[in-house]
């Protein structure tokens, strides 16, 4: 098996262990040893109404508020000369409203304009202050990318979800090494 096949192969099986791992967390309501995490932040507001706070979560039937689904990237640079970039993913939930698991959640990254990999999940539900991260290597055997340029998240791109603010859908960082 040549290099650049063994390498596509480990890139695939990488994608479905991940795919796999999201659906057990959904199916076991948990974090599997640090690989996905979901935390609620405390929400306050000025008025007489409820809030949510790190015990109590949204529920399903809680439409009133939308969801604000944002994103951060954090890129680590290789340790060694042509290694490969690692990326850092966190995709959360800013806004009031619940996210249902059936709502269809895409998003994509971004190496120089090129898309190096994507994701459409409806089993993932994400409660208001909620969020899960994943990290993804960028090969650099497959991708030849330079040693600076931009790494870009996005988010919902197909405008699907109904949310309070789709101006934070995308997010640019700058890499250099």
């Amino acid at each position: 098996m040549s290099k650049a096949t063994t390498v596509l192969a480990t890139v695939l099986i990488i994608g479905a262990i991940s795919g796999g791992i999201y659906f057990l967390q959904d199916s076991f309501g948990g974090n599997l040893q640090g690989q996905l995490s979901t935390t609620n932040l405390e929400t306050t507001n000025a008025s007489d109404e409820p809030t949510t706070t790190p015990n109590e979560t949204a529920t399903e039937t809680d439409n009133t508020s939308t969801p604000d689904i944002t994103g951060e990237v954090k890129v680590e640079t290789p340790q060694l000369p042509n290694g490969d970039l690692k990326v850092e993913i966190v995709i959360r939930n800013n806004g009031e409203g619940y996210l249902p698991a059936e709502t269809p959640l895409q998003y994509a990254i971004f190496l120089n304009d090129q898309e190096v990999f994507s994701n459409s999940s409806a089993y993932t539900s994400l409660a208001p202050g909620e969020s899960f991260s994943f990290t993804y290597p960028i090969a650099r055997t497959i991708y030849q990318y330079p040693d600076s340029g931009i790494v870009r998240l996005e988010i919902d791109s197909d405008n699907l979800l109904q949310e309070s603010d789709k101006t934070n859908n995308s997010i640019e960082i700058n890499y250099s090494f």
